[in-house]
């Protein structure tokens, strides 16, 4: 894989993930869309996140593990990944999260071959305290063929729930031109304003399961 030519970037952003970071890093690293760069942001853990992620770098060389040496807030770490992404796509993610083996491969054929879209996402599945599946989420947030950006607008702010939209397969300007901001709410502001620069998808198929 030339690293010109990759197209998607993975950002994941970790403290003390030590309990769930392999399944997480194996789930991705299990893509069947093998050419993506996962950035892993390491806001100074204690709990051994550090040495686990440094054995995946010397496994994968895709992988790349930066540990701050203090804690600078998750707002800090997310745009510190941002600002070394230079592929024009992105995926935000967590290290206690999982990923069907086929999220890229399902969802990023779906970005790539509409230019009015500027991000998709699967149906979210909750994964439950004890590691058994929970309920899926239904927040559909679909804009896709409205040409309006009132009505985009109000349709976001109408049916805004859960953010799980944030997890999906985005265009790396829009989080770049919007970014995250040091508000409550901030991933609802986020879409609201991302909402003005082009249209959404849901895909209609379980590919990611949330910890909560």
């Amino acid at each position: 894989m030339e690293k010109d030519s990759v197209l998607l970037t993975i950002g994941m952003m970790v403290y003390n993930e030590a309990k769930y970071i392999n399944e997480a890093i194996d789930s991705l690293l299990a893509q069947t869309y093998k050419d993506f760069v996962l950035i892993i942001s390491d806001n100074a853990s204690t709990d051994g996140t550090s040495e686990i992620c440094k054995h995946y770098t010397e496994k994968d060389k895709r992988i790349i593990y930066i540990r701050h040496n203090k804690n600078m807030g998750a707002f800090f770490s997310f745009n510190f990944i941002l600002d070394k992404i230079n592929t024009p796509f992105f995926m935000f993610c967590a290290g206690h999260d999982k990923w069907h083996s086929q999220f890229i491969e399902k969802l990023f054929p779906i970005i790539m071959g509409n230019k009015e879209l500027i991000g998709v996402y699967p149906l979210t599945r909750e994964i439950n305290i004890d590691g058994s599946l929970g309920v899926i989420h239904q927040d559909d947030y679909t804009t896709q063929g409205i040409e309006s950006i009132e009505q985009r607008y109000l349709l976001i702010l109408k049916r805004i729930i859960k953010c799980n939209i944030i997890y999906g397969i985005w265009c790396t300007s829009i989080f770049k031109q919007t970014r995250f901001k040091k508000l409550i709410s901030n991933d609802v502001l986020f879409l609201l304003n991302a909402s003005f620069l082009g249209e959404f998808k849901q895909y209609k198929e379980v590919l990611f399961f949330r910890r909560i």
